[in-house]
């Protein structure tokens, strides 16, 4: 079984495990797991929807930040990129979950609106980078380098 075939299985049993906790994983983009997208509230921003498409990332939405945590120690990514979007909520526990996990990936939180207070609750939580938005261009020196570290 290739690591498509491998991803298509995990997101049918994902998707059939936890349809009791009121919704779905949805895998997309699932060519290779080197990185994942986690999407735990709201929508996906467009520009970092654009930065997955580029730089070869899945996207992984989920309703809870347990689901989402779940999915990633299952599917190892080399890099893991969360969308920020509140000061509290579901982005900041799934932080919290995988930085005290023994998940070795480097975790990079990106908001979808810039404020300090939302720097510092991801901070926080545990994010040892941060992007103030995906459409910076910084965002594809940031993932060169933090790819080439895990290489």
């Amino acid at each position: 079984m290739n690591i498509f075939e491998s991803a298509v299985f995990l997101a049918w049993r994902l998707q059939t495990t936890w349809r009791g906790l009121n919704g779905r994983v949805e895998l997309a983009s699932l060519t290779e797991v080197k990185g994942i997208v986690v999407v735990v509230e709201g929508r996906v921003d467009l520009a970092l929807r654009q930065v997955a498409r580029t730089h070869h990332l899945s996207i992984l939405k989920a309703p809870s930040a347990r689901v989402a945590y779940r999915a990633v120690l299952c599917l190892h990514p080399r890099l893991i990129i969360v969308q920020v979007s509140h000061v509290t909520g579901e982005a900041l526990e799934f932080i919290r979950l995988v930085i005290n996990s023994a998940a070795p990936a480097p975790l990079l939180a990106v908001a979808t609106t810039h404020t300090d207070k939302i720097e510092r609750a991801a901070r926080n939580a545990g994010a040892a980078w941060y992007l103030d938005n995906a459409s910076s261009p910084v965002v594809d020196e940031v993932l060169a380098r933090l790819m080439s570290r895990e290489s």
